[in-house]
């Protein structure tokens, strides 16, 4: 079920107005196209935006009226329709929201390039940060998957979710959701995890989708202010597989070793 409020809310605001344009001119373009918010810095909703959840049925997030929209970011990607623009930033539950994951989403608008209104508008806050991955984008065939980082630190241990989308018709879609761990304190109980994602040829038009996490236990460059004798790194490497299903029409597990990570992390928490 698509939500109009929400897709004219986001294609009034953006404009597909880059990250990188002149201030002003970025400004202007969303005062003079967003109808539904109060005129401000940052603009406010004057409308509540209800937005889809990618890679769930049914859930849906609320930018309620009076949410501000804060730190926008963009990136480009290829899709089977040709080049989309994406655009990232944050919205901010009320005007005394302090910022905290409970206070914000994140909202995610796809455009076709050169065009004003979005095909799809989806919500993808997970954690306290959310930002995009590192560039370059991963090609799976005819397009690009593009990662969302979700990312808190808390008593040492970084925090990271991490998922894979595409973008197929117009629409924003899920691939894969990784979530890794680390120890930065401890000396020989330190751990670091590196998560990466590689493709290879699949069946169909896209590319099966690894997703590799590197784990090092007692990293050397955690043992530099601890006591000798010190333990020696350890390695191992988790991998999950993603394969794109014809008969969904969409990306599903097939097989691998994450769910032994999964495992190994939760008794570290």
């Amino acid at each position: 079920m698509r939500f109009p409020i929400a897709c004219v809310l986001i294609g009034a605001l953006l404009s597909g107005v880059p990250v990188s344009a002149d201030p002003p001119q970025a400004d202007a373009r969303a005062r003079r196209v967003f109808r539904l918010a109060t005129i401000g810095d940052p603009l406010v909703l004057a409308h509540d935006a209800v937005l889809r959840l990618p890679g769930t049925s049914r859930e849906r997030a609320l930018a309620p009226a009076g949410s501000r929209l804060e730190d926008l970011q963009r990136t480009t990607v290829r899709s089977p329709d040709g080049p989309v623009d994406l655009l990232l930033w944050s919205v901010r539950r009320g005007e005394e929201a302090a910022g905290g994951f409970g206070d914000e989403v994140a909202v995610l608008a796809a455009f076709p390039a050169g065009q004003e209104a979005p095909t799809d508008v989806v919500e993808v806050k997970l954690d306290r940060f959310t930002a995009f991955g590192e560039l370059p984008w991963l090609s799976i065939g005819t397009g690009d998957a593009f990662a969302i980082r979700n990312t808190h630190h808390n008593a040492g241990q970084p925090y990271l979710i991490e998922a894979l989308f595409h973008v197929v018709g117009g629409r924003i879609r899920r691939i894969a959701e990784v979530q890794t761990l680390g120890e930065s304190s401890g000396c020989g109980n330190a751990f670091t995890e590196t998560l990466t994602w590689h493709a290879r040829p699949g069946k169909g038009p896209w590319a099966t989708v690894v997703a590799r996490v590197d784990l090092v236990r007692a990293p050397a460059d955690a043992q530099t202010d601890c006591e000798p004798p010190h333990p020696p790194e350890r390695r191992t490497r988790y991998e999950g597989t993603f394969a794109w299903d014809a008969t969904a029409r969409r990306y599903r597990p097939a097989g691998g070793t994450l769910d032994q990570l999964a495992a190994w992390n939760e008794k570290r928490f």
